[in-house]
């Protein structure tokens, strides 16, 4: 949690390393990624994240990033200067990473078509975003239902990209597929302790459809920069 001067960066035992949320460095973490990756000591990681056309970096969002149909009365409280000057900051750093994005997947494709050593890196990136903005009552007093409303949305949206092939594989003509049918075929060995109502956490399922949607996007090879 990127709080810097409250929460200290986490060190990993046995590395000479560091654990820091990626916004403390930039809103936009990739290219400090990037950056990274391209260091002498670090060209075995990069190597390895080099995995097919198949995205191995996954950028986290805490807003949506796709337009959906808003609930009757959603949206509609007026708000002031500073609430707009802050969603308009909100939205050009979206646009920006969204942007950066776009930038990796194809470089990346460009890399695969030269097939040759050099300076541009073979790493797709992915987005995983919730399907609606986080909303509660009363921001400063969230209630413990709205906050586990919330963990079920992001649970799912992760769940649907990191496992898109595999939900429309399996979904069939619908392209759904119940949570716990998905990890009983990914996971046999923990068949047992999945149940209908309760494939993960609980609390949280209890807030959630348990069921996965395959949505088409384009392959990261298809993106164009216009």
């Amino acid at each position: 949690m990127a709080t810097p001067g409250i929460f200290p960066p986490v060190r990993v035992k046995g590395a000479d390393a560091e654990l820091i949320d990626g916004v403390a460095v930039r809103q936009n973490p990739l290219p400090a990624l990037f950056d990274w990756l391209k260091l002498d000591e670090n060209v075995d990681l990069a190597r390895r994240l080099e995995h097919g056309t198949a995205p191995t970096i996954h950028v986290v969002y805490n807003v949506p990033i796709d337009a959906y149909n808003p609930k009757p009365g959603e949206g509609e409280s007026p708000i002031d200067i500073v609430e707009a000057a802050f969603a308009s900051m909100e939205l050009a750093r979206r646009r920006d990473t969204r942007q950066e994005v776009r930038q990796t997947n194809e470089t990346a494709g460009l890399a695969r078509c030269l097939d040759r050593p050099g300076p541009l890196l073979k790493i797709s990136a992915q987005e995983i975003a919730p399907e609606r903005d986080l909303a509660f009552h009363n921001p400063w007093d969230p209630k413990p239902r709205e906050v586990l409303a919330a963990a079920a949305g992001g649970c799912r949206a992760a769940m649907e990209r990191l496992y898109e092939r595999e939900i429309a594989k399996y979904g069939g003509d619908t392209g759904k597929i119940g949570c716990s049918q998905l990890l009983g075929i990914l996971t046999p060995e923990r068949a047992p302790f999945i149940s209908i109502d309760a494939p993960g956490l609980r609390e949280i399922c209890a807030e959630c459809t348990r069921m996965l949607t395959y949505s088409s996007r384009p392959e990261p090879e298809q993106l164009s920069l216009l």
